[in-house]
């Protein structure tokens, strides 16, 4: 076990000198990669809620919380309660989230337009790096079904011998063909973009494990269940 703890702690290091060395992710780097097995990235912590501050207050001390035009949202615009969750497609907690508790949230609460949900990137290492990059090219309506698809598969194409011939099987169903594909994977603006949102996220909201969510301006990490987040919702809707 302590090796195995140690070499994951390796594979995390190489992720991170990877990214900042990187100027995009090319197919031989994600080549090399393909001998990943398992998640690599931040280490999900155990679930925790911080105290509430007035929103508003939250947003000013923290701008990056205000929604633009580049997020991928779902959801009213006007719902009382706004979600931002940094999330990494090669995490497996937020794998969890997405297939056992997002089906609930979408129901329950984005549907009802009670809730207003964004997805933000964390590209820890550049497996992540290279399925987020695919997510952005496709077209932004289909951007959470596929995210459906890659988290519902994550133990599929990430222990694959050949990650990188996987990753094009689901980027086809997200309707990029072979040469959009690669071109995708080598887009320097957008690997820039993803790198900005992650390194804003660390600096100025002190994401260090994923997934980390944001409800109304409120901080919950980790791996918790959702009738946690449920909870947090209601709360919010309360104090309406």
């Amino acid at each position: 076990m302590e090796k195995e703890y140690v070499m994951k702690k390796i594979i995390l290091a190489m992720g991170f000198v990877s990214i900042c060395a990187l100027s995009s992710v090319s197919l031989a780097e994600i080549s090399i990669w393909d001998k990943v097995k398992g998640a690599v990235g931040g280490e999900p912590v155990e679930g925790a809620s911080m105290p509430a501050q007035d929103v508003a207050a939250q947003i000013e001390t923290h701008p990056e919380l205000i929604i633009t035009e580049s997020d991928f949202s779902l959801g009213d615009p006007n719902a009382p309660v706004q979600i931002v969750e940094y999330m990494a497609t090669t995490c497996g907690h937020c794998a969890n989230f997405h297939k056992m508790s997002y089906p609930l949230l979408k129901k329950e609460m984005i549907d009802e337009g009670k809730v207003y949900f964004t997805v933000r990137q964390m590209v820890w290492d550049p497996i992540a790096m290279a399925v987020s990059k695919l997510l952005s090219c496709g077209p932004q309506e289909n951007y959470f079904n596929m995210l459906k698809v890659y988290m519902t598969t994550q133990d599929t194409w990430l222990k694959s011998n050949n990650v990188l011939e996987e990753l094009k099987k689901y980027a086809r169903m997200g309707g990029l063909d072979d040469e959009q594909f690669n071109q995708c994977l080598n887009d320097k603006d957008l690997h820039n973009q993803l790198m900005n949102v992650m390194t804003s996220a660390q600096t100025n909201l002190n994401v260090r494990s994923t997934p980390t969510f944001f409800i109304n301006g409120e901080r919950v990490e980790g791996a918790v269940p959702y009738t946690t987040i449920k909870n947090v919702i209601e709360k919010h809707l309360n104090d309406r």
